[in-house]
């Protein structure tokens, strides 16, 4: 068992900057992509979930990593 002390030091350390994936998965059309977006444009959910769940019905064949890249765009889009 280590001391007190180490345990301290181990949340002092800087946690690792890790970048964000691309935004559209690749692989995956980006039409679908853009038919997300603009349901969700037209939408206007209040969260993150509410508009995962507005694309899943919408959408119901898409995977949900292509769901999750179209909701990561219109935030991207909102927050710049």
């Amino acid at each position: 068992m280590g001391s007190a002390s180490n345990h301290g030091n181990a949340r002092k350390a800087p946690l690792p900057f890790l970048p964000s994936p691309p935004i559209a998965p690749e692989g995956l059309p980006a039409s679908d992509l853009t038919a997300m977006v603009q349901r969700m444009i037209a939408v206007r959910p209040t969260s993150g979930a509410e508009a995962l769940r507005a694309l899943r019905v919408a959408f119901p064949e898409s995977p949900l990593n292509l769901r999750v890249a179209a909701l990561d765009m219109v935030m991207r889009r909102h927050a710049g």
